[in-house]
């Protein structure tokens, strides 16, 4: 006779009403691939899955998620490498990847975190215990940002500038590790070049026409 996963405890089982929510999920182990598939799909979630970093750019741009999760230690391309590639692409500016691993010591968490990643999640857990995390990082992705305004903007320690629909939420893990501060109002408005929200416009300058005479 064969084993039957138990179902999950959380809520009230299957969410009809989250049939509309897509998520990538990426791993190259098949059982916890298989596993989590399954316990996603029950919870009425729309479940992509991809194999690998090059995988999961493929299926992210084909299917436009609502939330990535991707292990970090992958063949052919790491899922760190993917993230960026998909971070450098402003459709996916307020999808939140997270970093699900077996490597979940605070410093793995810390980099991953600084690397990009909205937040990690430790391998193995248990499938109830992923459902609640989905949950939970879907429920903050969906808040409004109303503490600043839609013309403030913001910029990281590695240099990314985002306006405040798709910068991390102030105070939050990601704001922290990744060093964002507001940028002051006397340089969003440079006279060589105008800084804005390059999720929005695909770089973070906009050169102005003296710019680009002088060019």
């Amino acid at each position: 006779m064969e084993q039957q996963h138990a179902l999950p405890r959380s809520g009230r089982g299957r969410h009809e009403s989250v049939s509309d929510v897509s998520i990538l999920l990426v791993d190259d182990f098949e059982d916890g691939l298989d596993l989590y598939h399954e316990y996603l799909t029950y919870r009425g979630y729309r479940v992509i899955v991809a194999r690998n970093g090059e995988e999961a750019v493929a299926q992210a741009r084909a299917h436009s998620p609502d939330l990535i999760m991707m292990d970090i230690r992958m063949p052919l391309m790491t899922g760190t490498d993917a993230m960026r590639i998909l971070r450098a692409d402003p459709s996916f500016g307020r999808v939140p990847i997270i970093a699900l691993t077996a490597h979940a010591m605070e410093d793995e968490r810390v980099a991953a975190l600084a690397a990009g990643f909205d937040e990690l999640i430790p391998k193995p857990c248990l499938p109830d215990q992923l459902v609640v995390a989905v949950e939970r990082i879907l429920a903050v992705a969906r808040q409004p940002r109303a503490t600043h305004s839609a013309m403030d903007l913001f910029w990281s320690k590695g240099g990314t500038v985002a306006c405040s629909a798709h910068a991390p939420a102030p105070a939050s893990d990601v704001w922290k590790v990744q060093g964002w501060q507001p940028v002051p109002h006397w340089r969003q408005a440079a006279k060589v070049t105008i800084l804005q929200c390059q999720f929005c416009h695909g770089r973070p300058y906009a050169h102005t026409r003296e710019a680009k005479l002088a060019g």
